[in-house]
């Protein structure tokens, strides 16, 4: 898990690593990352690729939080799965900015 200062700098503070990306397991991960935060405030806003279990998770473990959707990853399932419907004759793909 990344941080961003006020000043738009990013820092990681969080890493877990899972053998499965589960509900159970995700939950564990959040319960776990929750306990670190106690003494502190929890996070407003928490951005994430669409992965169901994480989307779970956070609901369960940080409901206050609002929970976005990153752009990046938005933008890749979107080139990934419409690709074929935009492709040239000449096989060369478009490209985004």
């Amino acid at each position: 898990m990344v941080g961003q200062t006020e000043t738009g700098h990013t820092f990681s503070f969080a890493f877990c690593y899972m053998e499965q990306e589960n509900d159970d397991g995700c939950i564990w991960a959040l319960q776990e990352l929750k306990m670190l935060f106690q003494p502190f405030r929890f996070p407003k806003v928490i951005i994430t690729d669409y992965e169901p279990a994480l989307k779970l998770a956070i609901e369960l473990v940080f409901p206050s939080s609002i929970h976005n959707y990153c752009t990046w990853h938005i933008r890749k399932t979107i080139i990934q799965n419409f690709r074929k419907y935009f492709q040239e004759d000449d096989g060369k793909d478009y490209q985004t900015s």
